[in-house]
């Protein structure tokens, strides 16, 4: 009995021991956390109310309003009037968003990544954390991406684009019709990756109308409203347009699903590591549902991202006729093989994702540490953070007049500036297609711009529902003038 009780008393003093370790490292993280806050400053507080700040960052006009505010707080780097647990910051310094998109303890947070899962129908490598699964799921389709596939899936990209030169393009200049630049080259993009990436040859207008019309609806729903207002969540399902828009998640699904099963059907599939082929092999796959999540991501990221950034440039060449001359006069030097090559060209490109980044919004990121900035202002571990790529492409202390589109900027463009650009995000969370892009970027602008020019007949509006593109935007085409 006596033991017992002597052991007891051991036991009770380990306990007692152990919880006031924890405590005092508990009270030993927050006075160290506190002295850190003292120690430094907070970043400025945006002029803007909450609503209004809630509004703009979730609708068509959020690009502008993160530079006006930058403007207006007098800093890069600001806190706005969310009231979320960590609170939430708005940053613009590209030194910082690079430190920031580079740290292994920083993810992206659930609560703004999980709204494609409903239109996806499961949580996919877009809206998945860091995870093993995660890891595995992304490694087994980069393989796709090596550059003996890209070089593949540009002859694929070539191919689309002269078809699309001989049955669009050459029959509008014979009759004069404009055309709608943006809706184009997004058609052209989308029948692209469903070729190389998916191995679904001749998808017809209507399967990519329906398509789209689809994913418009649901990503308005989804990821627009709900992000405007999270309340939707609960009584959405009482409003019709939010029934409408979860049938729309269902559309989409089921063409993911098309996709797959085609893809099984098929005889004569291909030997090359196809995106569709390494999804299916991919052991690392709980269920049907996940497979079919993420070929719908990587076929919304993969088209009209790339679609709106091939119009973006050939809209800002119209609109810089001296850019498109000498574009054409430096490509019509090089061998036809050679031109994707062309630097000149691909300073144009870069400073067309500069100045109008397609994903202009993003990324958003939950900090997993605190960071502290060279002026001495702090950013607080658990933070929401907004890294809006149009603030940091306009960073005026790195880019001299920053809303000037200006590619020779580039040609002798030091480290800084280099560094301070990463249109597709940088880290473990780097886009998987980003050679891919620029590869159908440096193939079709050669194509168009040696032979063709471009005049603009309706200016339209620059847009932001999920990407930034130019709306109702018309072009006439006709056959380049090279004289000289």
């Amino acid at each position: 009995m006596l033991l017992d009780t002597d052991l007891g008393s051991v036991g009770a003093n380990v306990v007692a021991t152990i919880l006031s370790l924890v405590l005092l490292k508990l009270l030993s993280v927050v006075f160290n956390n506190y002295e850190l806050r003292k120690k430094y400053k907070s970043p400025p507080l945006a002029p803007a109310g909450m609503w209004e700040t809630m509004q703009s960052l979730g609708g068509s006009n959020a690009p502008w309003f993160v530079l006006d505010m930058a403007k207006k707080a007098g800093s890069y780097i600001y806190k706005v009037r969310i009231p979320l647990p960590g609170g939430v910051y708005v940053v613009g310094n590209p030194l910082l968003m690079r430190e920031i998109l580079l740290d292994k303890t920083t993810d992206k947070p659930k609560e703004i990544y999980s709204d494609f899962d409903v239109i996806s129908g499961a949580t996919s490598i877009f809206s998945r954390k860091s995870d093993k699964r995660w890891f595995m799921a992304r490694k087994g389709v980069m393989h796709a991406f090596s550059s003996s596939e890209v070089n593949r899936m540009n002859r694929i990209c070539s191919k689309h684009v002269e078809f699309w030169i001989e049955n669009k393009l050459k029959p509008c200049i014979e009759s004069g019709e404009p055309i709608d630049i943006s809706v184009e080259m997004c058609r052209i993009t989308f029948g692209v990756i469903l070729e190389s990436a998916f191995e679904y040859e001749n998808v017809t207008d209507e399967e990519y109308q329906h398509y789209e019309h689809h994913l418009g609806a649901a990503l308005k729903e989804f990821a627009f409203k709900q992000s405007i207002n999270p309340l939707r969540k609960i009584y959405g399902p009482l409003l019709q347009d939010y029934r409408d828009a979860k049938k729309s998640c269902g559309e989409v699904q089921k063409f993911s699903k098309k996709l797959l099963d085609a893809y099984r059907a098929k005889k004569d599939k291909s030997s090359n590591k196809t995106v569709i082929r390494l999804v299916v092999e991919n052991p690392c796959y709980a269920n049907e549902r996940e497979r079919i999540s993420d070929i719908s991501v990587l076929l919304v990221a993969g088209h009209d991202t790339t679609g709106y950034s091939l119009s973006s440039t050939l809209i800002l060449l119209a609109k810089h006729p001296a850019v498109n001359a000498k574009l054409r006069k430096e490509l019509l030097t090089m061998e036809e093989s050679q031109r994707p090559r062309c630097q000149y060209m691909r300073d144009v490109v870069k400073e067309s994702n500069r100045i109008l980044p397609v994903t202009a919004m993003a990324p958003v990121r939950r900090t997993g540490r605190d960071f502290v900035t060279k002026d001495g202002m702090i950013i607080p571990k658990g933070a929401l953070l907004f890294l809006p790529s149009m603030l940091g492409n306009r960073y005026e202390h790195i880019f001299e007049e920053p809303d000037t589109f200006n590619p020779d900027r580039w040609e002798n463009a030091d480290k800084t500036m280099l560094d301070s650009h990463f249109g597709f995000s940088l880290g473990n969370r780097i886009c998987v297609g980003k050679s891919l892009a620029y590869s159908e970027l440096w193939t079709s602008l050669p194509e168009l711009v040696c032979d063709y020019d471009f005049e603009i007949v309706k200016e339209g509006y620059l847009d932001n529902f999920m990407t930034l593109k130019y709306e109702g935007t018309l072009l006439k085409a006709s056959n380049a003038k090279k004289a000289e």
